[in-house]
């Protein structure tokens, strides 16, 4: 058989048993590479390894452990309870709130922003009788919203992978295209879900209301009336990140590293479980197939 023909069913094998076992399937690509290198191109160890994704590695690990820091501190569980503040008495501006929200959250790295949203708009959704389904598709069409932006871990992966590849890339398009996109399919929602009732209608929610913003399995309660050192720090170490990345250009993943591990010498206590936020599981899946995917470039 020929080799290519073996790369390609080795190819859909993989799919196959990620999908049905509950194997990552990274951890399945790196496997293959070895296996495919080695046995049928004849590829030494370390050739197989030059294919091996470093720089999106540092991307993933440097974003995934700084925004870990923002959870574990309340850096953005503070955020999100002050944005909600600002509207708290116009039911209108809720789902929107939410939108846009999930929508920073993700533009400046935070992988799983509807993980993070999702349960606090919820509450808020049951409190003032407004239509889950409209506050579940705002949340996930914010965090689609913002996912290409050039720091984000999707958007930063996009343009480094066309960098690669030698194809002309626009990172300003690559994020603005799909901001737009979301934007317009959500104010559709917005007037097709129930949101033009709430137009005009105040909530009457209190203030102890306002400062109890909980997240189910982290932090207890982010109150908004203390704000500590950790997280100033945080919040001008991603700024920072932004700032660095599209004014100057600075390579996200050793950028967002360094920042990380800045905050974490500054409070190495507060910071010690950030580093089991990384999203491992997401590392390996990319990196794995990726490095996968070198060897099969190698099939002449």
């Amino acid at each position: 058989m020929r080799p290519e023909v073996v790369s390609i069913v080795v190819l859909l094998a993989l799919f196959v048993a990620g999908t049905v076992l509950p194997v990552n399937l990274g951890a399945l690509g790196f496997l293959a590479a070895f296996l495919v290198g080695t046995a049928i191109l004849g590829m030494p160890a370390d050739d197989i390894l030059v294919g091996f994704p470093s720089d999106l590695f540092l991307l993933l690990v440097g974003i995934t452990y700084l925004f870990g820091i923002a959870q574990t501190n309340g850096t953005i569980d503070l955020m999100v309870n002050w944005t909600i503040r600002l509207v708290r008495a116009r039911a209108a501006a809720l789902p929107w709130v939410f939108f846009f929200i999930s929508a920073l959250l993700t533009s400046i790295g935070a992988l799983f922003a509807v993980a993070i949203v999702a349960p606090i708009a919820m509450r808020f959704a049951a409190r003032f009788t407004i239509s889950p389904l409209l506050i579940g598709m705002m949340v996930v069409h914010g965090a689609l919203a913002g996912a290409f932006s050039p720091i984000s871990v999707y958007g930063s992966f996009v343009n480094a992978l066309v960098t690669k590849t030698g194809l002309p890339s626009s990172p300003l398009t690559l994020f603005v295209s799909p901001l737009l996109f979301n934007l317009a399919i959500a104010i559709v929602v917005f007037l097709a879900l129930g949101g033009r009732d709430l137009i005009g209608v105040r909530t009457t929610e209190s203030r102890a209301d306002a400062d109890d913003i909980r997240r189910d399995g982290d932090i207890a309660q982010t109150s908004v009336r203390r704000v500590s050192v950790d997280q100033i720090a945080t919040m001008i170490g991603i700024t920072a990140l932004a700032v660095g990345t599209a004014a100057f250009g600075a390579n996200v993943g050793f950028l967002s590293m360094s920042i990380a591990v800045v905050l974490a010498l500054l409070s190495p206590r507060a910071q010690k479980d950030a580093v089991d936020r990384i999203s491992w599981s997401t590392v390996l899946l990319i990196t794995g197939m990726l490095t996968y995917v070198s060897v099969l470039e190698r099939i002449k």
